[in-house]
Protein backbone atom coordinates (compact mmCIF):
# COMPACT_ATOMS: atom_id res chain seq x y z
CA UNK A 1 0.00 0.00 0.00
CA UNK A 2 1.50 3.68 -0.98
CA UNK A 3 1.89 5.96 1.90
CA UNK A 4 2.19 9.29 1.91
CA UNK A 5 4.07 9.51 -1.44
CA UNK A 6 3.91 13.39 -2.21
CA UNK A 7 3.36 16.46 -0.17
CA UNK A 8 -0.19 16.61 0.93
CA UNK A 9 -0.12 20.51 0.70
CA UNK A 10 -0.08 19.91 -2.63
CA UNK A 11 -2.49 17.37 -3.08
CA UNK A 12 -5.51 19.05 -1.76
CA UNK A 13 -4.18 23.00 -2.95
CA UNK A 14 -4.71 24.67 0.33
CA UNK A 15 -1.76 27.00 -0.98
CA UNK A 16 -2.80 30.45 -0.46
CA UNK A 17 -3.80 31.95 -3.97
CA UNK A 18 -4.35 28.67 -5.38
CA UNK A 19 -6.90 27.77 -7.51
CA UNK A 20 -8.90 25.21 -5.54
CA UNK A 21 -9.01 21.90 -7.17
CA UNK A 22 -12.24 20.21 -8.17
CA UNK A 23 -12.28 17.01 -5.70
CA UNK A 24 -14.34 14.32 -6.06
CA UNK A 25 -15.64 11.88 -2.76
CA UNK A 26 -17.37 9.12 -3.70
CA UNK A 27 -19.56 7.22 -1.04
CA UNK A 28 -17.41 5.47 1.49
CA UNK A 29 -18.25 1.49 1.74
CA UNK A 30 -19.08 0.41 4.75
CA UNK A 31 -17.51 -3.14 5.47
CA UNK A 32 -18.46 -5.27 9.11
CA UNK A 33 -22.08 -5.61 9.85
CA UNK A 34 -22.56 -2.26 12.31
CA UNK A 35 -23.74 0.71 10.16
CA UNK A 36 -26.26 3.25 12.05
CA UNK A 37 -26.69 5.38 9.06
CA UNK A 38 -26.60 5.33 5.30
CA UNK A 39 -22.81 5.96 3.32
CA UNK A 40 -24.62 8.95 1.84
CA UNK A 41 -25.59 10.86 4.95
CA UNK A 42 -22.27 10.05 6.57
CA UNK A 43 -20.41 11.56 3.21
CA UNK A 44 -23.13 14.41 3.44
CA UNK A 45 -21.60 15.08 6.99
CA UNK A 46 -18.23 14.56 6.02
CA UNK A 47 -18.27 17.10 2.96
CA UNK A 48 -19.75 19.73 5.28
CA UNK A 49 -17.16 19.62 7.86
CA UNK A 50 -14.43 19.43 5.03
CA UNK A 51 -15.59 22.16 3.59
CA UNK A 52 -16.43 24.22 6.94
CA UNK A 53 -12.43 23.15 7.93
CA UNK A 54 -11.12 23.77 4.36
CA UNK A 55 -13.76 26.47 2.60
CA UNK A 56 -11.05 26.97 -0.27
CA UNK A 57 -11.30 23.21 -1.12
CA UNK A 58 -13.91 22.73 -3.62
CA UNK A 59 -15.16 19.37 -2.74
CA UNK A 60 -18.18 17.56 -4.46
CA UNK A 61 -19.97 13.94 -3.88
CA UNK A 62 -20.18 11.98 -7.15
CA UNK A 63 -21.52 8.41 -8.16
CA UNK A 64 -19.54 6.48 -9.32
CA UNK A 65 -20.17 2.67 -8.80
CA UNK A 66 -16.96 1.32 -10.45
CA UNK A 67 -14.70 2.45 -7.99
CA UNK A 68 -16.60 -0.50 -6.07
CA UNK A 69 -14.68 -3.14 -7.56
CA UNK A 70 -11.38 -1.78 -7.54
CA UNK A 71 -9.07 -4.01 -5.39
CA UNK A 72 -8.33 -3.00 -1.38
CA UNK A 73 -4.85 -4.66 -1.95
CA UNK A 74 -4.19 -3.39 -5.48
CA UNK A 75 -4.37 0.36 -7.19
CA UNK A 76 -6.89 0.82 -10.08
CA UNK A 77 -4.87 1.25 -13.33
CA UNK A 78 -3.93 4.72 -13.77
CA UNK A 79 -6.04 5.22 -17.69
CA UNK A 80 -9.07 3.85 -15.29
CA UNK A 81 -8.08 6.61 -13.10
CA UNK A 82 -7.59 9.28 -15.65
CA UNK A 83 -10.80 8.01 -17.61
CA UNK A 84 -12.95 8.10 -14.64
CA UNK A 85 -12.21 11.35 -13.22
CA UNK A 86 -12.26 13.02 -17.25
CA UNK A 87 -15.92 12.00 -17.24
CA UNK A 88 -16.47 13.44 -13.50
CA UNK A 89 -15.23 16.41 -14.20
CA UNK A 90 -12.57 16.66 -11.49
CA UNK A 91 -9.06 17.09 -10.34
CA UNK A 92 -8.99 14.94 -7.79
CA UNK A 93 -10.55 11.73 -6.96
CA UNK A 94 -11.30 10.50 -3.44
CA UNK A 95 -13.07 6.88 -1.94
CA UNK A 96 -12.45 4.32 0.38
CA UNK A 97 -13.92 1.97 3.17
CA UNK A 98 -15.07 2.67 6.93
CA UNK A 99 -15.71 -0.47 9.09
CA UNK A 100 -17.12 0.05 12.76
CA UNK A 101 -17.64 -1.18 15.73
CA UNK A 102 -20.09 -0.11 18.68
CA UNK A 103 -19.79 -0.98 22.43
CA UNK A 104 -21.96 0.14 25.66
CA UNK A 105 -21.30 0.05 29.01
CA UNK A 106 -23.97 0.31 32.26
CA UNK A 107 -22.37 2.87 34.07
CA UNK A 108 -23.31 3.53 37.72
CA UNK A 109 -23.78 7.20 38.62
CA UNK A 110 -25.53 7.71 42.32
CA UNK A 111 -27.45 5.26 44.61
CA UNK A 112 -29.86 2.91 43.36
CA UNK A 113 -31.12 -0.77 41.55
CA UNK A 114 -28.45 -2.86 40.53
CA UNK A 115 -27.95 -3.27 37.08
CA UNK A 116 -29.29 -6.83 37.33
CA UNK A 117 -32.61 -5.91 39.42
CA UNK A 118 -33.81 -3.96 36.09
CA UNK A 119 -36.85 -4.73 33.90
CA UNK A 120 -35.81 -5.85 30.44
CA UNK A 121 -35.76 -2.15 28.72
CA UNK A 122 -35.66 -0.17 31.72
CA UNK A 123 -32.73 1.86 33.52
CA UNK A 124 -32.67 3.62 36.37
CA UNK A 125 -31.93 7.34 36.35
CA UNK A 126 -28.56 6.63 38.42
CA UNK A 127 -27.36 4.73 35.99
CA UNK A 128 -26.15 5.71 32.28
CA UNK A 129 -25.11 4.22 29.47
CA UNK A 130 -21.60 4.64 27.98
CA UNK A 131 -21.85 4.59 24.21
CA UNK A 132 -19.10 4.60 22.30
CA UNK A 133 -18.53 4.03 18.16
CA UNK A 134 -14.76 3.72 17.02
CA UNK A 135 -13.44 2.16 13.61
CA UNK A 136 -10.58 2.84 10.98
CA UNK A 137 -11.28 4.51 7.31
CA UNK A 138 -8.93 3.25 4.74
CA UNK A 139 -8.80 6.50 2.58
CA UNK A 140 -7.41 6.70 -1.18
CA UNK A 141 -6.77 9.74 -3.25
CA UNK A 142 -5.58 10.10 -6.83
CA UNK A 143 -4.69 12.69 -9.15
CA UNK A 144 -6.58 12.84 -12.62
CA UNK A 145 -4.14 14.15 -14.57
CA UNK A 146 -1.42 11.41 -14.21
CA UNK A 147 -4.02 8.63 -12.69
CA UNK A 148 -1.29 7.73 -9.72
CA UNK A 149 -2.49 7.34 -6.25
CA UNK A 150 -1.37 10.15 -4.08
CA UNK A 151 -2.72 9.37 -0.57
CA UNK A 152 -4.10 5.58 0.64
CA UNK A 153 -3.76 6.10 4.30
CA UNK A 154 -5.68 4.62 7.14
CA UNK A 155 -7.47 6.66 9.98
CA UNK A 156 -8.94 6.10 13.13
CA UNK A 157 -12.23 7.81 14.11
CA UNK A 158 -14.36 7.66 17.06
CA UNK A 159 -16.60 9.01 19.47
CA UNK A 160 -18.33 8.70 22.57
CA UNK A 161 -20.86 9.73 24.51
CA UNK A 162 -23.34 8.90 27.45
CA UNK A 163 -27.09 8.57 27.56
CA UNK A 164 -30.12 7.74 29.90
CA UNK A 165 -31.34 5.90 27.51
CA UNK A 166 -32.12 1.94 27.46
CA UNK A 167 -30.38 0.11 25.05
CA UNK A 168 -32.95 -0.96 21.96
CA UNK A 169 -34.96 2.25 22.37
CA UNK A 170 -34.77 4.58 19.81
CA UNK A 171 -33.39 7.62 21.39
CA UNK A 172 -30.19 5.06 22.49
CA UNK A 173 -30.27 4.33 18.69
CA UNK A 174 -30.29 8.01 17.95
CA UNK A 175 -27.57 8.57 19.71
CA UNK A 176 -25.41 6.17 17.95
CA UNK A 177 -25.90 7.43 14.71
CA UNK A 178 -24.91 10.73 16.17
CA UNK A 179 -21.58 9.23 17.17
CA UNK A 180 -21.39 7.80 13.88
CA UNK A 181 -21.50 11.56 12.07
CA UNK A 182 -19.34 12.48 14.72
CA UNK A 183 -16.97 10.39 13.64
CA UNK A 184 -17.38 12.19 10.22
CA UNK A 185 -16.22 15.25 11.77
CA UNK A 186 -13.16 13.25 13.04
CA UNK A 187 -12.27 11.84 9.57
CA UNK A 188 -12.25 15.15 8.30
CA UNK A 189 -10.20 16.79 11.30
CA UNK A 190 -7.94 14.22 9.78
CA UNK A 191 -7.87 14.79 6.22
CA UNK A 192 -7.21 18.72 7.05
CA UNK A 193 -4.63 18.29 9.23
CA UNK A 194 -2.77 15.95 6.88
CA UNK A 195 -3.57 18.33 3.96
CA UNK A 196 -2.11 21.17 5.68
CA UNK A 197 1.39 18.87 6.73
CA UNK A 198 3.76 18.59 4.41
CA UNK A 199 5.36 15.20 4.12
CA UNK A 200 8.53 14.22 2.61
CA UNK A 201 8.00 11.11 0.56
Amino acid sequence: MLKKIVPLMALFALQAGADPLRYGFVPVRFTGDYQPVSAADFMTSLRAEVQKKAPNLNVVLVDAPEVAHWSDMLPPDPNQIKALTKRLGVDRLAWGSIKLSTESKLMRTGGGANPGDLFPGQTPGTYRYIITVAGAADINVADGASGKILLDEPFAIFGSESTSAAEGTTRFDDVEKQLTLQCSEDLADQIVRQAKREVQP
